[in-house]
């Protein structure tokens, strides 16, 4: 029963670590902000050595999301999770199929 607590926790761990590149992936491009910019921002050598980093989760201190985040421009709790608030706080979903982002209006 523990491994298979223990390997869920894994793989939500990994799911996170995706959605986190996914996210900074996406910011990027609609800000026109390549990855190698964010890389060296953060004062690593390379593009794959920041996308290790990202799918890793490892060694990303506050002051390193801070940044992504200031070039994303997006909270860093935007960045953790993954997702723009106003998409978890329900008026903007995003399409499954193609990552379009549908704004809902509540009358």
């Amino acid at each position: 029963m523990l491994r298979i607590l223990l390997l869920s926790l894994h793989h939500q761990n990994e799911l996170k670590h995706k959605r986190m590149k996914d996210y900074i992936k996406r910011k990027a491009k609609e800000r026109g902000i390549s990855l190698q910019d964010i890389a060296t921002a953060l004062g690593l050598s390379s593009y794959p050595s920041f996308l290790r980093t990202i799918e890793t989760g490892d060694n990303l201190k506050a002051k390193q999301l801070r940044t992504i985040a200031d070039m994303l421009g997006c909270t860093i709790d935007e960045l953790v999770a993954g997702e723009d608030a106003n998409v978890n706080a329900g008026t903007i979903i995003r399409c499954p199929q193609c990552g379009q982002e549908i704004k809902i209006k509540v009358e």
